[in-house]
């Protein structure tokens, strides 16, 4: 039942994603927190996006300061937040802690 789970929240997230729906989106972090969830990764990359799209980048860099495994992709996710907003020292800082760079991590 939590793939099922996992997986509804995924694509809820990617619809508030597409419509910029912040409100919305902080009651699906709730949820995730309460229902202990907060250890998939994949749903915490998109609550980034989220926060990231809706202009809340401080409260996205929060959600990945606080992650408790992080791949490639939350690294491009904040990476994204910082260079959409020219705040190229924080995405600098964060590019050089990052454990693995691909193609898309030098674009």
């Amino acid at each position: 039942m939590q793939i099922k789970t996992a997986a509804c929240l995924a694509n809820v997230l990617q619809f508030l994603i597409d419509h910029k729906g912040h409100r919305a989106g902080k009651l699906i972090q709730a949820h995730i927190l309460r229902t202990n969830q907060f250890a998939n990764t994949f749903l915490v990359n998109r609550l980034i996006e989220l926060q990231s799209k809706c202009g809340h980048t401080a409260a996205a860099r929060r959600l990945f300061d606080q992650m408790p495994l992080k791949n490639i992709f939350s690294y491009h996710a904040i990476l994204d937040a910082y260079c959409k907003l020219n705040d190229l020292d924080n995405a600098y800082e964060l590019f050089d802690q990052m454990p693995e760079r691909n193609a898309v991590s030098w674009n």
